[in-house]
């Protein structure tokens, strides 16, 4: 992935309710230790973090609905092309 990618995020307010919209495109962004991980992988990751979110504000008791869609609309040129 390259700097310069553009992602279409739909999630529902249960998403967002606990995760900022820059910590979720951050999220899309794999870590350096698992660069394969997949788009699909990176979308799991914001909707747990925000499950997560959800049961520590609520004591482990009510989740609103968390949902989400990500697509990689463009991919940036790679290093050194055009």
């Amino acid at each position: 992935q390259y700097e310069g990618d553009v992602y279409l995020l739909l999630c529902t307010d249960g998403v967002w309710e606990f995760t900022e919209s820059k910590e979720a495109i951050g999220m899309l962004q794999p870590p350096a230790s698992s660069p394969s991980r997949t788009l699909g992988e990176q979308l799991g990751a914001i909707t747990q973090h925000s499950w997560s979110k959800w049961m520590e504000d609520s004591d482990n008791e009510v989740a609103d609905d968390i949902t989400g869609i990500a697509i990689k609309v463009r991919s940036a040129a790679s290093p050194g092309s055009r």
